[in-house]
């Protein structure tokens, strides 16, 4: 892998770049949004939105945790002097693990059916669509891994670039025929960049692969297979309790409500997102440093990394949430949201609270999965992920969108004040 490139330090003129960066990705993002919005009906924008929360999903059950694994081994390796991992070994993590998952899922799932009150009377393909899903689960898997590489190698601009932006720049593109009047459908959609994103995820990992110059780094043995499965593990559970965290909502959602309420229930969710952006661009920051400064046993560095964090998100997190809700009456008469009804307002003040909820508090996360935490945080994932689910599922049979937005809130307040507590105990480092 070529050399690593220091990250840059934490002053104002890379927050801005940081902040710059992720504004790029949001914008593309909405872009991409606005264009289904445009080519799509409501109700198929609510299939379309719970094809990739399923894909999402499924690209955490077959990744393995191999992206996060790596985040944290070849960072570490490069600090003590060490080699990095080679292409074939990055490949047979990254690439060839989840591949076999994902045609054993195939092979095991075949013709199962989608029994969703969002898919009632809607022609799903059957085992098609379940292929399609799958397909673009592993192309975000490889797309992950190909983002850990950039980011390591090149910094993290160019790993959110990679991580962040790729998957709807392929997504967009392969929108492109429905502009010309071409019947495209969301199976259609979903295989075309399933197959962009393989294709230039792998060559990027190609890139970040090739060989260092000579006498660059030198020592330290690869670690085994079994070594890097067991060390994955955490990060792999993690993982799959992010994307059901993340994305279970759309699911559990599409079991209750029909695809039109679906398709604004996703809408008000991906806006609402936005107030959680200045934790990521924090973590996007941060995550090599305190990796660095925990492994070196840098006390200081833990706490200035902490200051950072806070300054990036917290602010910023209130503001825009307060900018979108004073802004609701216009966007969702532009979307077409029922402005009259009761449960769109519910929503949006439910799912704002919880994006606030990671602004505030979710700093921890990162910690605990640089600082050796990643058993406990997968166990405190866990317990909220159920309770969350379950109110959701309760609240969903019970009041529609806004009880599966309540199950949201009640999950991401359990998780995050959970591991606030439990890092503090650990590091001694308040993150709040």
């Amino acid at each position: 892998m070529s050399e690593a490139r220091a990250e840059p330090r934490g002053g104002r003129l890379s927050d801005w770049w940081l902040y710059a960066a992720r504004g790029l990705v949001v914008a593309l993002q909405a872009l991409v949004f606005l264009l289904f919005a445009a080519l799509m009906s409501p109700d198929e924008f609510g299939r379309f939105a719970f094809a990739i929360a399923a894909s999402r999903m499924v690209a955490a059950v077959v990744s393995g945790g191999m992206a996060g694994y790596l985040l944290r081994e070849i960072p570490s390796r490069l600090a003590r002097g060490e080699r990095p991992l080679f292409l074939g070994r990055i490949a047979l993590l990254g690439v060839g693990l989840p591949l076999i998952a994902t045609l054993g899922a195939a092979l095991a799932v075949g013709e199962l059916p989608v029994e969703f009150a969002a898919f009632s009377g809607v022609e799903t393909g059957g085992g098609t669509l379940v292929t399609a899903i799958l397909a673009l689960g592993f192309a975000f898997s490889v797309v992950g891994v190909a983002g850990t590489l950039v980011r390591v190698g090149a910094g993290s601009l160019a790993g959110m670039a990679v991580q962040q932006a790729l998957p709807f720049a392929a997504l967009a593109l392969a929108m492109v025929p429905r502009l010309f009047g071409i019947d495209y459908g969301v199976i259609d959609l979903l295989t075309a960049a399933a197959a962009l994103l393989i294709v230039i995820s792998g060559l990027m990992i190609l890139w970040q692969t090739r060989p260092t110059m000579p006498g660059a780094a030198s020592g330290g043995a690869t670690p085994g297979l079994g070594r890097a499965l067991r060390e994955a593990a955490p990060f792999w559970g993690n993982g799959m309790l992010i994307a059901l965290a993340t994305q279970l909502d759309i699911v559990i959602a599409a079991l209750f409500i029909p695809s039109a309420e679906l398709g604004s229930y996703a809408l008000i969710r991906n806006i609402a997102n936005l107030v959680a952006i200045p934790r990521m661009i924090a973590n996007w920051a941060i995550a090599t440093r305190v990796a660095r400064a925990w492994a070196a046993g840098d006390r200081e560095g833990l706490r200035c990394s902490a200051d950072e964090g806070r300054r990036l998100s917290a602010r910023p997190a209130l503001a825009g949430a307060g900018a979108i809700a004073l802004a609701a009456p216009l966007w969702f008469t532009l979307y077409g949201v029922p402005a009259g009804a009761a449960w769109p307002w519910l929503v949006l003040g439910l799912l704002l609270a919880a994006n606030l909820a990671t602004a505030l508090l979710g700093l921890a996360i990162i910690y605990a999965s640089q600082c050796g935490l990643e058993a406990l945080t997968l166990r405190v994932r866990i317990g909220a992920l159920v309770l969350g689910a379950a109110v959701s599922a309760a609240g969903g049979a019970i009041a529609g969108s806004p009880g599966v937005a309540l199950g949201s809130l009640v999950l991401t307040l359990a998780l995050n004040a959970t591991m606030t507590v439990a890092v503090r105990a650990r590091t001694g480092i308040a993150t709040i």
